[in-house]
Order: structure tokens, then sequence, then C-alpha cells
């Protein structure tokens, strides 16, 4: 009898730990050992490796988060999520289908946003917001293979530097960037967020590098007229018709921007059908290969992004390794030796109350 209890409360501890998850990454493969090495100069980047091994030990192994299958995506009841991260990042990738990200994965994350749920989409997966309809056309593709760099690429989170754009914009308060390290970009003085050094990296900006406005009738981007649906770079309505019109918000822009173009960071507000909120981060900068010089900055600012979508309580340093005290209680709050539980009595066995 007691071992059957014991294996009860041990089966109901396993469940709690499940249930407790709050955000999902999607993985794209059967595991985690099978994303693409994707060597240069002897050294496996494995970049999509490496963004799903920091998720899975800063938030699998500490019961905050758990791995979303695609079969899952498409056909499985996600509500329990608050979050899921999509990252897609690969040389040489002709599109999300290849990936395994098809039609259905993508309607079922559609019909997930659309119920309340949130994304944090990131590199090529950015195409996933255009495929389900929040936006009204698709951003940048890219997947060129690996350079030695010889400068930091970063973000901006100033903008609109230039006179005449109406005045900064300064989003580098945001909870975004809580954390990050700061350098100084020369090109206009203001700190920047290094997110990729000198070092081995692409070049794949994967995002709406130019701004469009909203045909009111199609949904879609409107024909570009110079001054009506598409602005110069120095005109202020440039930004704001483009973050109105799709109900937006741009965080931050390449590190050496002046204006206010380039908007990699961006937040896709709650918008008709779309009751959840999108985080989008497909700068060429976001980079989770071996040999990012920065990849703390990296790490931070997708755990500030999920922590953003899922709530407090879900930022890395919040979470603990063991959320259940172990062992056996009584109602008092007295360690009980399980030998010397009595039958009847009211326990508190590994963080789940039993009747022995």
């Amino acid at each position: 009898m007691k071992k059957f209890f014991f294996m009860m409360a041990l089966a109901t501890m396993v469940l709690s730990v499940h249930a407790e998850a709050t955000i999902g990454y999607l993985l794209t493969v059967n595991n985690k050992d099978a994303f693409p090495a994707e060597t240069f100069e002897g050294v496996d980047e494995k970049p999509e490796y490496n963004a799903a091994a920091w998720f899975e030990a800063n938030y699998i192994e500490k019961g905050i988060g758990r791995y979303v299958s695609l079969p899952e995506a498409a056909m499985g009841d996600l509500s329990a999520l608050k979050a899921i991260w999509v990252n897609v990042d690969r040389v040489d990738l002709p599109d999300l289908e290849t990936a395994g990200v098809n039609a259905d994965v993508v309607a079922g994350l559609k019909a997930y946003v659309e119920n309340g749920g949130n994304l944090f989409v990131t590199k090529q997966a950015n195409n996933i917001i255009y495929e389900m309809g929040r936006m009204g056309f698709a951003p940048n593709w890219a997947n060129g293979g690996y350079h030695m760099g010889g400068d930091n690429w970063s973000i901006n989170p100033y903008l609109a530097l230039w006179e005449g754009l109406g005045g900064v914009i300064d989003c580098s308060e945001h909870p975004i960037y809580k954390g990050l390290v700061t350098e100084v970009q020369p090109d206009h003085g203001k700190d920047v967020f290094p997110m990729v050094g000198a070092n081995a990296r692409t070049d794949n900006n994967c995002f709406w590098i130019d701004y469009f406005r909203k045909d009111p009738e199609t949904g879609g981007k409107m024909e570009a007229t110079e001054g009506y649906t598409h602005y110069d770079n120095g005109n202020p309505l440039r930004l704001s018709e483009y973050e109105a019109d799709w109900n937006l918000k741009v965080l931050g822009v390449w590190g050496q921007v002046q204006d206010h173009c380039s908007g990699g960071l961006v937040v896709f507000n709650p918008e008709g059908t779309f009751k959840g909120t999108i985080i989008s981060c497909g700068f060429a900068a976001y980079q989770w290969g071996t040999s990012n010089l920065f990849i703390d900055n990296v790490q931070q600012l997708s755990a500030n992004a999920l922590e953003i979508l899922a709530g407090k309580g879900t930022a890395v340093e919040n979470v603990t390794a063991d959320k259940t005290i172990k062992g056996v209680y009584n109602l008092l709050g007295q360690q009980v030796e399980r030998e010397n539980m009595v039958r009847g009595n009211i326990y508190i066995v590994d963080g789940q109350k039993i009747v022995y």
C-alpha cells in the first residue's frame, strides 16, 4: 500500500511539473541532436541546436518549459502554454516547409495566437507571421553561409536620430533590453547592444527591412507610391504610419542606423482576430552560433522576450531547479519518515497532499 501511494504521489508530481510548463519551444526535428551542424573552419556553429539546448537547460529542466512537436503544433491543444518560441536559422534553407513548418503547423500556430497565445519568433521563422496573415507582406528571406566578421553587429534602440524626424524615440529602457551589455556606436555616439562579434557568422536578415502601408481593402501592402504609401527615410510618417497600419511597435534598428528604418525587433500587438502578442527578432546579428562572442546578449534578449510574453516568474534568473519540496511531511509541516506513516492520516508527499 505504501508503494502504491508513493507511486501515485510520484505520478502526480510528474503531471504537475508538466502542467506547470508555461513556455513551449517548437522543435522542428525529432530531437535537438538532429539539427544541422553548420561547420565552418572546423567549428560546428549549430545555431538551432544551441538555442534549443539553452532552452532545455534553462526552462525544460527547471520545470517551466517543454518542447512542442510539429504534429502537436498542427493539431494539438496548446492553450496551457502562455508563449511558444519558434526559431529557424539554417544555411541554404529554401523555405519554412523544408524545415517542417508546413501549412498545417502555421494554421495551428495561427489558431493559438487567435486564442490569445503569444509567440516569440526569430530569424527565418518570421515568415510564419506573414503566412498566418498577421502581416500583409513577407519579410526578407536570407539563408547565406558563414564568413569571418571584422566588427561587431548591434541593435540600436534609439530611433529617429536624424534632425527633422520629430525627435528621438528612445526604446533603450524597454524590458526586452534588461540586462544586456552595451557599447558606444561610433557613427552616432549612442549606446547600442552588440549581438555578434568579429567571429564566424552569417549575414541573414529575416525581417521587414522596408516599411509599406497597409491596403485597407486587401489587408496586404499598398503599391509603393512615393510620398503616399512609401515615404522617404527622412519623413517621420514612414515609421508612424507603418506602426499604426499594422498595429506594431519597432523596438530597434541596425546598430549604425540613424533614421528609423530596418526595424528588426518588433512587437506585434493583438489585432483583429489575433488576441495574442508576437515578438519578432530577425536581425542577422541575432545569432546562436558557437563562435558568437556576444552570445550572452542573445541569451538575455531571448529570456527577456519570453518573460514579457509568459509573465512574471518565468525569467531565467527566477527559475529554480526544483520547485517541489521533496519528502513526506504532516500537516504541521514536520518531516516524517516514510516507514512511520500512519494509515488514514493525511500527508504531503513530494509536494502533493494524499490520504495514506
